[in-house]
């Protein structure tokens, strides 16, 4: 009996929606692998067929960040801010302060009217002054300048 690709087994999991866990038999490969597929099906729309995989990772390793990214990612773009919120907190638990995500939590917060919790998170994107940050910290310094402005107003 020949091994089955990643593909396969995510495939057959998803089809017969068995546990994912359990199909995949996660090396650190094939995790990488899974979620390499659940980021391309999301960015093609297929958000539910990226939420079957990226839950099935997260079942099988939770305290791995790039899945719950993820996760909020699809959530955001359903305007389902609230859980994009719990999604991209709990990928900062598990890697905290990385600016990406700190950039994603504030903008959560700043859909659901958090002013200070946006600011607090644009402030730890300010604070990396890693040279792969420029743009994420010009954003976050364009919503920080754009919330000041606004809490004027």
């Amino acid at each position: 009996m020949k091994n089955k690709t990643t593909v396969e087994l995510i495939s057959e999991a998803f089809i017969n929606k068995t546990d994912m866990s359990m199909a995949l038999g996660l090396t650190p490969k094939k995790f990488a692998q899974a979620e390499t597929m659940a980021h391309k099906l999301y960015s093609r729309g297929k958000f539910a067929q990226a939420q079957v995989i990226l839950q099935g990772l997260i079942s099988t390793n939770k305290k791995r960040d790039y899945p719950y990214v993820l996760m909020g990612d699809i959530a955001f773009q359903s305007a389902l801010y609230s859980d994009a919120l719990e999604y991209w907190k709990k990928a900062d638990e598990y890697k905290p302060n990385q600016p990406w995500t700190n950039l994603k939590l504030a903008e959560a917060y700043i859909q659901l009217g958090h002013i200070k919790p946006a600011t607090k998170a644009l402030d730890v994107v300010l604070a990396n002054n890693d040279k792969n940050t420029v743009l994420l910290r010009q954003r976050a310094a364009a919503l920080k300048s754009a919330l000041e402005n606004w809490k004027k107003s």
